[in-house]
């Protein structure tokens, strides 16, 4: 349900900043954005936590998962980056986080998806997640966060670059005076490639990071 509600907003937002053109203001409302996406969100809260029995437990959930969807999609700005580093975590919280079950079945499968659509989107990119893709996998990473997280708080830590990046992003706009939902070239892709790193090697470089917080994530 809930990936399906993601996807939804995704596809009609791509749809209509489609057939706006290059002048049109924008997709979708921002605000039946956030509301679509924070049912998806609550949905995944659900699978951890009962709303009416442990209503802190649900809310912090539903407020990671939130976030973790915008901030997945924040990342898809750069070729490669998003499908890299959602596969990355996935993997590595199906892998070793999850114990073997259904929860750790859909999350290797969310991120063997992403694999194998990295080679479509990096280096020659001829395919796009657009908003629909980016908010499927963040509805992934989420879920799986949240159930990896429930368990043992370290492995939040596969999610901190998304985190990283949605934070100073949303931090540095507030500062500025601009709405956070406006997108600009201050995503941590950007400094990167201002500081003289060749756009092909942001992608391994996020994913690459992605990796080593797991791996830290499993020492702790």
């Amino acid at each position: 349900g809930a990936v399906a509600i993601a996807a939804g907003v995704g596809f009609a937002d791509d749809r209509k900043k489609e057939r706006g053109g290059a002048l049109a203001d924008g997709g979708v409302d921002w605000r039946v954005k956030a509301v679509a996406l924070l049912c998806a969100a609550g949905l995944v809260a659900t699978t951890v936590a009962d709303p009416s029995g442990d209503p802190w437990r649900w809310a912090a959930a539903l407020g990671l998962t939130f976030v973790l969807i915008n901030a997945v999609n924040f990342l898809d700005n750069t070729d490669g980056v998003t499908a890299g580093t959602a596969a990355a975590a996935l993997l590595g919280l199906g892998l070793v986080a999850l114990s073997p079950g259904a929860t750790a079945t859909v999350t290797l499968a969310a991120g063997f998806a992403a694999l194998g659509f990295l080679p479509f989107n990096w280096p020659y990119p001829r395919l796009f997640l657009g908003d629909s893709g980016a908010y499927t996998l963040g509805v992934s990473v989420g879920y799986a966060a949240v159930q990896a997280g429930s368990a043992a708080p370290a492995w939040l830590l596969a999610v901190a670059v998304p985190l990283a990046d949605f934070t100073q992003v949303v931090l540095m706009r507030i500062a500025l005076g601009v709405p956070p939902w406006v997108g600009d070239r201050r995503h941590l892709t950007h400094i990167a490639q201002n500081l003289g790193l060749p756009r092909a090697a942001v992608a391994p470089l996020f994913a690459l990071g992605t990796v080593g917080c797991c791996a830290l994530a499993r020492a702790i």
